[in-house]
């Protein structure tokens, strides 16, 4: 019998959010008879974790645990002695801190990154100009020297069109849990969740932060001419939850639901999804609204875009921020739903990732 393949993945933490559920669908659809799999993480689980589902599944957690002061003083020698005690045959790691930490500290291991995100814009409308840029071209830079290279979306490979070899692998939904309802299984989980049988319900799922402008929803939602019968749930948490709830308090039609460990029940729920965000790697919530059959009404952003073939009738676009064009595609009729079989599924992109493990 070959050896099975040791592969060590690296992250902050097991935060819910894309990157985290991307390494979940991973794992989960990888095949443990040709591949051993580590998780890693560098510090303290926050409220939000998703690491009691990684539990489930046969991988092997490990953790330093460290503060982010703690990590000034002990990360390296700490994450050095735990990959030596691991000998992984790979070291795959996607976002900043542990991609940067594996180039700087691991240079003997072969390397996988992946970039989830376009890096300029996105870090620098998280942490400002200056700092968003320091980070970018951290992040960059162990993009650039990885032995493998990868990116989730071919916007994203158009942007750093000049790195060579970049492998795309796009993301994909999780096919067990986001596929097109029958009208019985919507109408019990309108049941289940407290919804209205009969609203037309719409769904924003995402970091309530500037970079997926929320506030762009709301505003568009209320200028529009509401009918007694039109919900809008949103679902996540961040820095701008406090400004959206002012916004809402007088408008029971609107839902701040904060943060849920069951989107595919609420998305199944639905009707349309909406996101308004102004940039993306390859958006998994928008990816599994489309495997749920909801008809999308997204941003103009080429990652948005990518996702639908041009014949698609399932989605429609504005301009970001653009309240005045999101309220009108909100107020218009959808044209109904179509690609009852969606191409990006979890199970696919997971054997492209095996492929270039086996390299």
């Amino acid at each position: 019998m070959n050896k099975r393949i040791k592969i060590l993945y690296i992250a902050s933490t097991l935060e819910s959010g894309g990157i985290t559920q991307v390494l979940f669908n991973t794992c989960k659809y990888i095949d443990y008879s040709r591949f051993k799999v580590y998780i890693l993480t560098l510090s303290p689980e926050p409220i939000n974790t998703q690491i009691d589902r990684f539990k489930n599944i046969p991988v092997h957690l490990e953790s330093l645990n460290l503060s982010r002061i703690e990590a000034l003083f002990f990360l390296k020698n700490q994450l050095i002695n735990k990959v030596k005690e691991i000998n992984p045959d790979i070291i795959h790691t996607s976002t900043y801190r542990p991609s940067y930490y594996a180039y700087k500290y691991l240079g003997s291991y072969k390397k996988m990154v992946s970039l989830a995100s376009n890096l300029e814009p996105n870090y620098q409308k998280t942490y400002g100009k200056l700092l968003g840029s320091y980070i970018a071209k951290k992040e960059f830079l162990s993009f650039q020297n990885a032995d493998i290279k990868t990116v989730v979306s071919y916007t994203l490979a158009n942007i750093y069109s000049q790195v060579p070899n970049i492998h795309v692998i796009q993301n994909g939904a999780d096919e067990q849990l986001f596929f097109r309802p029958d009208s019985d299984l919507k109408s019990k989980l309108r049941k289940k969740l407290n919804l209205n049988l009969n609203s037309k319900i719409f769904l924003s799922i995402g970091a309530l932060t500037p970079l997926k402008d929320p506030k762009t929803l709301v505003e568009a939602f209320l200028e529009k001419s509401l009918e007694s019968n039109e919900i809008l749930l949103i679902l996540g948490d961040g820095p701008e939850m406090n400004d959206l709830k002012l916004k809402v308090e007088n408008h029971a039609q609107i839902q701040l639901l904060g943060f849920k460990n069951n989107p595919y029940e609420y998305l199944q729920a639905s009707d349309v999804f909406i996101s308004c965000s102004h940039s993306e790697g390859l958006p998994n919530t928008v990816v599994e609204a489309a495997s749920c059959g909801l008809y999308c009404i997204l941003s103009d952003i080429p990652q948005h875009r990518e996702i639908f073939d041009e014949n698609s009738n399932q989605a429609s676009f504005f301009s970001c921020s653009n309240v005045q064009e999101l309220s009108q595609l909100m107020m218009e009729n959808e044209p109904g739903f179509a690609n009852n079989n969606f191409s990006l599924t979890a199970k696919k992109m997971t054997s492209s990732y095996m492929e270039l493990y086996e390299k």
